[in-house]
């Protein structure tokens, strides 16, 4: 219905006169005109008994159009049109209306939400616009509507926040791209971005917030952070449940405008692990709860290495086994850790594999390689997290790093030039290749060892994290469970909690300092740069010489149809249909 109604208002914006359109009625009204005279056609006979002679004039008149109808047809449109005033250019504004889709604009402080109250300011707008881009401001710029009124208000009713993030600035180029010139909206409870040009709608409230900015498992301990807006301390009851079982609580203070840290003493253990408030009435509900997953896996070191083996089982959730030749495949294992085993080339699987040892007895002529300290790495890998390889020397083997089919090698530290720790990726391969064996490094005596390890088998058997608003992975053509109940037609993770997909577990959580100290003040919009302001439209374009010519082309079809009429020498028989008796 709403469809209809823009192509109607799009149809009246088109001319400056469109009560004049009403004379298109007259159209219909001609041509039953033209079917009245073809009906009626008079008969010239000598004699009235001829007349029996003559066939019944059929009842259905056949529709057979001459020259004199187009005429006619060609007048009453031409009139109508020209004096409806026709215009080159539709009136109105082209419009880009940005919406911060963060968790923020969930926040109830302002009924029934701040988002809530964007999209009813950004439906307004929509009425007097002419071309509508719409943009979503959350983890990323995604546009939601680039056509017609329609369809952008179709659109708006589909939207939703949660997101961990805003990025307004990406959102505002790539509404500049698709509509250049656009009058820009801009809805959030964010600052301006330097150098808006366009009109912001702050939309903010007033409302305290306490909510939890950090939550992990991390080896055999529990971290949270616990943050509030409020200019009080506030008091809470924490909650801590494994697979639905709670495990702790506790009372906890926290100061306004500062953080507490929560590290209840419990046995870290493989499972599901939510941390919540009970009883918590503020103004945002996505940071009342967060999720996290301790993985466990069974893990084949091959062969035997006394080093390795302490590291991996320090890995909570790992099950170890040992057998002193690899089998072919990595099936039964969810990784496999290859000591001096170096295959040529990778099935699929995961892997931690370490170099051959140097040989002991060097063939006559030849000299054992040189221990030569670390040169660089990558501290911002995920890999070498909390490692710190300074001073860290190796033999660097001279064995390559295996094959990887359809991926490759990525270094991450370096012994002189030669990869000391390299990183291998590919569809269904995930891979570390150390290029010395512990008994040729020191590395095994730092404590950056069991660091390592224990980053690649978390990434391995661990349970990737999302951010609140993040895509998930594969959801496209499968069925999504969340929290244990199936969630059809789900595709992003605007909800903290556990989702499964294809067999793979995700976890998601806000977990973010500035969504939870919701920005207060009041709502107001307000001008910046060269923006136009909300109530102006671009000057309607209107063609007098169009309206002429139409009015002058009206005139001389009627003069010539009614020339015609009046027993022109135009033969007006070659356009009309007959019956061949």
């Amino acid at each position: 219905m709403l469809e209809v109604y823009d192509q109607i208002r799009y149809l009246m914006l088109a001319f400056a006169a469109p009560l004049f359109l009403l004379g298109l009625l007259f159209v219909p009204v001609v041509i039953a005109l033209h079917f009245i005279r073809q009906a009626r056609r008079e008969r010239m006979v000598s004699a009235l008994w001829l007349w029996s002679r003559e066939e019944a004039p059929s009842r259905k008149a056949r529709f057979s159009p001459n020259i004199l109808l187009l005429l006619q047809l060609l007048t009453v449109i031409a009139a109508s049109l020209g004096a409806a005033s026709p215009r080159f250019e539709l009136p109105g504004r082209d419009i880009a209306l940005i919406l911060d889709a963060s968790a923020m604009m969930r926040s109830s402080d302002v009924k029934p939400s701040r988002f809530e109250v964007a999209l009813l300011e950004a439906k307004k707008l929509l009425s007097g616009a002419r071309r509508v881009v719409i943009v979503r401001a959350g983890l990323g710029a995604t546009v939601v509507a680039s056509a017609s009124v329609s369809e952008a208000r179709a659109n708006l009713e589909k939207l939703q926040a949660g997101d961990a993030s805003s990025d307004l600035e990406g959102a505002i180029k790539l509404s500049a791209a698709l509509l250049p010139n656009a009058e820009t909206h801009v809805f959030s409870s964010l600052e301006p971005p330097a150098n808006f040009a366009g009109v912001f709608h702050a939309v903010r409230g007033n409302g305290d917030n306490l909510g939890i900015t950090a939550f992990q498992v991390r080896g055999k301990q529990l971290f949270a952070a616990i943050e509030s807006n409020a200019n009080s301390p506030k008091t809470v009851q924490v909650r801590l449940e494994r697979n639905s079982k709670v495990i702790a609580s506790e009372s906890l203070r926290v100061s306004g405008g500062t953080r507490t840290i929560w590290t209840p003493k419990i046995e870290v253990e493989p499972g599901e692990y939510k941390i919540s408030f009970t009883k918590n009435q503020d103004a945002l509900e996505l940071d009342d709860s967060a999720f996290a997953v301790q993985g466990a896996g069974r893990v084949l070191v091959s062969p035997q290495q006394d080093d390795v083996l302490r590291a991996v089982v320090s890995v909570p959730g790992v099950r170890a086994a040992v057998q002193n030749l690899p089998p072919a495949s990595s099936a039964g294992f969810d990784a496999m850790v290859l000591v001096g085993v170096v295959p040529r080339s990778l099935p699929a699987g995961n892997y931690i594999i370490f170099a051959p040892l140097a040989p002991q007895n060097p063939i006559k002529g030849q000299t054992l390689p040189k221990l030569e300290v670390v040169s660089g790495w990558d501290a911002t890998s995920g890999l070498l997290r909390f490692a710190n390889l300074e001073g860290v020397r190796a033999r660097i083997s001279s064995v390559p790093a295996p094959e990887i089919l359809d991926g490759g090698w990525s270094v991450l530290a370096r012994v002189g030039s030669s990869a000391f720790i390299s990183r291998g990726d590919a569809p269904g391969v995930r891979a570390v290749y150390i290029g010395a064996h512990p008994l040729d490094s020191d590395l095994r005596s730092n404590p950056s060892f069991p660091v390592l390890i224990f980053n690649a088998l978390e990434e391995f058997i661990g349970v990737e994290t999302l951010k609140l608003g993040a895509n998930l992975p594969g959801s496209n053509d499968v069925e999504v469970i969340l929290n244990n109940s199936s969630a059809p037609g789900l595709t992003r993770a605007l909800v903290p909690g556990v989702y499964n997909v294809a067999g793979r577990r995700y976890s998601a959580s806000l977990n973010s300092s500035l969504q939870t100290k919701i920005i207060k003040g009041e709502s107001k919009v307000f001008e910046l740069g060269s923006a136009k302001p909300s109530n102006l439209s671009a000057a309607p374009i209107q063609d007098s010489s169009a309206r002429a010519w139409l009015l002058l082309l009206a005139v001389i079809a009627l003069a010539l149809e009614a020339f015609l009429r009046g027993g022109g020498k135009i033969d007006l028989n070659f356009w009309r249909a007959r019956n061949v008796s």
